[in-house]
């Protein structure tokens, strides 16, 4: 059959996602396997020879139409297909509504991640799954008003015409209250099947919200050190080692466990997965948030020989959670509410849904299961210093976004180099040095946030090695000056070079928070040397930047370039950044507002801008710094809207005095977030549309923008000395408030007719001296480990195991300096024995390790174990593991991780 011209969306056409192009087939045809070949064929007035995108294909047999049974109850809705027999759809209910969406993928990156189901992969990559073959019997019972579906007979096939590996007998009801849907499975193994993964059963979620209402991701927030974690062929969408998470299979290794997944849909969810099993371990799965999966396995490794006769058994349980109830939330009280509940939502659901990019390491990204970013650490540190943590527990062994964020610290110094430039994710090649800034940034968000300073003290080295690699390439002006033409910033599809207002910005703002994190740790030296060159820089920024008669009105320089041209067309990141953190005086904020406020009124009738984000550039970049031909004005990095930086606008407005200008564009942000979610692209158009960045399905630390409601439009800026709050409330807002938490402690803050009022409530947050080493095994930001007979997994050494051939070996990790004295409590380690042995000797040190204070050596179990530390005293530790493969073995021991907790010594 041909398909006709007109039959095909034209080039550049806007997608129509409520459209399918239907095409009949000329005549029925008979047959039972469907094979599609498109041998020619070109896009209708298209401008640029290319092809044409396939997003997806479904062929319809009215035949096999299939036969849905529904089971419903508190716990939400479930339509299962028991022609094949497999769940359809699923939806949750809120505490007043049934989802709108199914949270289930229709069709996905893999032909196989849609629905959910009962599977498992073979060896030689041939997949059996429950949804191949009609089942031997299916029953459906009344039992309180609910229906019970018993399936039996139910096979795992391929496909091919050959018996089953595996027949099963399914029982899904909502028994109780319903507040629960159970998934019993029995399985019995009718051949020998080596297995490499399996599902009892798997639900697929995909986050595509440019073809998908239903776009859907997750994270579980576990104690890292209780999940097993490795790579997988079959779920590498974007195999990126080091730049992109490659923990594509995570279980738990509790049995029987239970944990919530906060949800990050494209559409508004009223509540979360609450999941649990019987009888195995609970699992996550997933790639670059294209795909995910959840569900449960009998066993806890994904590899498994399974043998003809055997007979496993298994319970899933689903459930839906308040997602208000659970990890970190946005307190705020708005008078327009419809502004306060869609910031809200966007909060709870980015942060804990959608910013985890690696679910082992608990690391923040730019998207589940997808890249690695350290210069994402202001943004995450100003969200999570305007949340606050509720009450409720999120998984039988929970994790928590303070936690995870101090780690994911650890994480980035533990790459640095030699010359102080992180190599973490994104930035392997250490080039995009603005990581080192923004690290630093996030660190003092975290400081006053939780009040963990022995944390962020045992840092300070680390963090002082990083700005180092800017003041040795200060210019004679004594600003900072890129090493040469083309380098990195976070606009990296715009060519910039010299001395950079966004880079020397924030240059700033490192050295006046690194200035303030020494005074907290008492180093006044320090403390002063950093306030100094703060002041040297700020100085020189506004002799150098400063242009009052700039093309369309006065404002800084964006940057000069490497041979003494002036850039200036008011970049977004070069003129917000200098208001918010103190750099620009009172007059010249007031006029690079008014400058751009006469600039936004000729973009509102000349491109129909909407005002929902801030725009990268409010005049065109020149062409020659565009080396995109496709970015034209309006799109990208050229006009576009990359949405964190909004925060900075916003903030910048309310330090302005402009407090209608930062509401208004408050207001926009969330009334946008509230119609699409900012899903679909890493970046907005002029328009608001999700269009024309790189092709992400979402930018996660867009959800930094929520914090300016507390940092800058009600003004709460806190300093180690004490909690300052000035606010810049719109004339239409009388009444405004926050609850933050400041050095763990719950702060009320409350604004009436411009005066801030401050209540101090409970203390939240308690940090104990705590070292973990999971991540990286092989070094911290200090000294490596020392190993013998012993090799690394994963790209940044994640787990440790004995060398090919080794009977036995040793690893010692650096030792890690409390800066205290103190007096260790208990030591957690995750070992998978293998049948071998792991012995662990824990030593502590007053002197540097020139002698030994301390010295207890343990015989390791298998698994996740926690062993009593005696409070043996010391200001550092370190551990050293002895490893014995067991004789014939073809598995050695591995060394997963171990956290030590310690106090203080009074």
């Amino acid at each position: 059959m041909t398909i006709e011209a007109d039959k095909i969306p034209a080039d550049e056409s806007p997608f129509e996602r409520e459209r399918s192009w239907d095409y009949p087939f000329p005549a029925a045809v008979p047959g039972r396997f469907v094979q599609l070949f498109f041998p020619d064929g070109d896009q209708p007035r298209a401008k640029y020879d290319g092809y044409i995108c396939l997003g997806e294909v479904q062929i319809d047999a009215p035949g096999l139409a299939p036969h849905i049974v529904t089971v419903e109850g508190a716990f939400g809705k479930v339509e299962v297909n028991v022609t094949r027999p497999a769940c359809a759809r699923l939806y949750l209910r809120g505490s007043s509504e049934l989802g709108r969406e199914s949270l289930l993928a229709v069709s996905g990156r893999r032909p196989w991640a849609r629905g959910a189901c009962t599977y498992v992969v073979a060896e030689d990559g041939r997949r059996y799954e429950s949804r191949l073959a009609k089942p031997e019997q299916v029953e459906v019972i009344l039992q309180d008003g609910r229906n019970v579906l018993q399936l039996t007979g139910v096979k795992l096939v391929s496909g091919a015409d050959e018996p089953p590996v595996a027949t099963e007998d399914w029982t899904i009801s909502a028994p109780g209250d319903g507040s629960e849907l159970v998934w019993k499975i029995t399985r019995r193994w009718r051949r020998d099947v080596q297995a490499v993964c399996s599902g009892s059963p798997g639900l697929f979620f995909s986050f595509d919200a440019r073809q998908r209402k239903n776009s859907t991701t997750s994270t579980l927030w576990y104690d890292p050190l209780r999940i097993a974690a490795d790579e997988s062929p079959l779920y590498a969408l974007s195999p990126m080692p080091g730049r992109v998470s490659e923990h594509h299979l995570q279980a738990i290794r509790d049995r029987d466990a239970w944990a919530i997944c906060k949800l990050w849909t494209n559409w508004h969810s009223p509540a979360d997965l609450r999941m649990s099993v019987q009888g195995g371990h609970l699992y996550r799965r997933g790639s670059f948030a294209f795909l995910s999966e959840v569900g449960a396995t009998t066993g806890l490794e994904p590899r498994q020989l399974y043998r003809a006769g055997d007979v496993e058994e298994i319970a899933f349980k689903i459930g839906a959670a308040e997602k208000h109830r659970t990890g970190y939330q946005l307190a705020i009280s708005l008078p327009d509410k419809e502004t306060e509940a869609a910031l809200q939502d966007f909060y709870g659901s980015v942060f804990n849904g959608g910013a985890v990019n690696d679910q082992k390491g608990m690391d923040f990204g730019n998207e589940t299961d997808g890249w690695y970013y350290a210069g994402s650490c202001w943004m995450y540190g100003a969200t999570l210093a305007a949340g606050t943590p509720t009450a409720e527990p999120l998984s039988a062994q929970p994790y928590n976004a303070v936690q995870a964020f101090r780690e994911h610290l650890a994480h980035v110094l533990s790459t640095l180099d030699e010359q102080g430039r992180t190599r973490f994710g994104y930035n392997q090649g250490g080039e995009w040095v603005d990581d080192n800034l923004h690290t630093i940034i996030g660190t003092r968000f975290y400081l006053l946030h939780s009040g963990d300073l022995p944390f962020v003290r045992q840092c300070l080295p680390a963090l002082e090695r990083m700005l180092t690699y800017f003041v040795q390439r200060r210019d004679p002006n004594g600003l900072f000056r890129l090493d040469d033409v083309g380098a990195h910033w976070y606009y990296d599809a715009i060519t910039t070079s010299g001395t950079n207002g966004y880079y020397n910005a924030f240059f700033f703002k490192a050295a006046y928070d690194l200035a303030e994190m020494e005074l907290a740790a008492g180093h006044d030296q320090q403390a002063r040397e950093y306030e100094e060159l703060a002041a040297s820089i700020k100085a020189a920024f506004n002799r150098v930047f400063w242009k009052e008669d700039a093309s369309g009105g006065p404002r800084y320089l964006d940057w000069i370039d490497a041979q003494g041209n002036e850039v200036s067309y008011f970049c977004d990141l070069c003129q917000w950044p200098p208001i918010a953190v103190g750099i620009a005086s009172p007059e010249q904020a007031r006029k690079i507002v008014a400058t751009a406020d006469a600039r936004i009124a000729e973009l509102e009738t000349e491109y129909g801008y909407a005002g929902y984000a801030g725009l990268s550039a409010l005049w065109p970049v020149p062409q020659h710094l565009n080396p995109h031909p496709w970015q034209t004005f309006g799109r990208y990095m050229n006009g576009g809207s990359l949405l964190c930086q909004t925060y900075w606008e916003i903030v910048a407005r309310s330090r302005a005095g402009d407090a209608a200008g930062a509401a208004k564009r408050l207001r926009q942000f969330a009334k946008r977030a509230a119609e699409t979610s900012w899903a679909g692209d890493n970046a907005a158009d002029i328009h608001g549309e999700m269009a024309n960045g790189d092709g992400e399905p979402y930018l996660a630390d867009m959800v930094a923008v929520t914090a300016a409601t507390v940092h800058g439009v009600l003004g709460i800026d806190p300093t180690w000395e004490k909690l300052n709050v000035t606010p810049s409330l719109p004339t239409d807002w009388p009444r405004a408030g926050a609850d933050v938490l400041y050095k763990g402690r719950r702060h009320r803050v409350l604004v009436e007719n411009g005066t801030p009022h401050v209540q101090l409530l409970e203390q939240v947050l308690d940090v104990p001296l705590l070292w973990v080493m999971d991540f990286n095994l092989r070094r911290t930001a200090y000294a490596p480990a020392e190993t013998t007979n012993m090799i690394f997994l994963g790209h940044y050494g994640d787990r440790a195991t004995l060398a090919q051939g080794a009977t036995s070996g040793t690893y010692q990790s650096p030792a890690y300096d409390w800066t205290v004295p103190s007096r260790l409590r208990e030591l957690t380690v995750a070992v998978a024995l293998h049948g071998g042995q792991v012995s662990v000797t824990v030593e502590t040190s007053r002197d540097g390790f020139a002698t030994i204070a301390s010295a207890s050596q343990l015989s390791l179990r298998d698994s996740v174990n926690s062993y009593p530390l005696n409070d043996a005293p010391g200001s550092a530790v370190r551990v050293r593991f002895e490893v014995i493969r067991p004789p014939a073995a073809a598995d050695s021991p591995m060394v997963d991780g171990f956290r030590i907790t310690a106090d203080a010594a009074q």
